[in-house]
């Protein structure tokens, strides 16, 4: 990743640099997906830039009224699991046995509503590299 971080250097904004674990961090899920290095921007910008929030995008397979209460449940889940990897996984798949509905409902929501599109790195790789805060303050958004 080190030897790729400078190389897309020309092609993402400086400031973008400053939190250079992060920054890797972001690098890592991206790269990839990343054929171009001018594609580093696009693909990475949606763990710099919070997302608009397209509920036209976001209301293609499921009613906004159960969207909103599955992101209700979802914070309850955020902040409930251990927030890893495979405890958000878990708490996440349990929660749609409970909601009785498909995982790929309630997971095609949730990348709209964090990443603002429909392709992203894995769901729950996107939580962890946000961090629980940002991703909380992403769901409020849809409520």
């Amino acid at each position: 990743i080190e030897g790729l971080s400078e190389k897309v250097r020309p092609f993402v904004p400086k400031e973008w640099y400053s939190d250079q674990q992060y920054f890797n961090a972001v690098l890592a899920l991206d790269a990839e997906r990343m054929k171009r290095l001018d594609e580093a921007q696009f693909l990475m910008e949606i763990f710099f830039v919070t997302p608009k929030l397209d509920w036209n995008l976001l209301t293609q397979k499921s009613r906004e009224d159960d969207i909103k209460l599955w992101i209700g449940k979802s914070l309850h889940v955020v902040d409930t699991s251990d927030f890893t990897h495979d405890g958000l996984e878990k708490s996440f798949r349990d929660l749609c046995e409970d909601l009785d509905i498909q995982t790929g409902q309630l997971f095609y929501a949730l990348r709209i509503i964090l990443t603002g599109r429909t392709k992203a790195p894995g769901l729950f790789d996107i939580m962890l590299t946000l961090g629980h805060d940002e991703t909380v303050e992403r769901l409020k958004r849809a409520l």
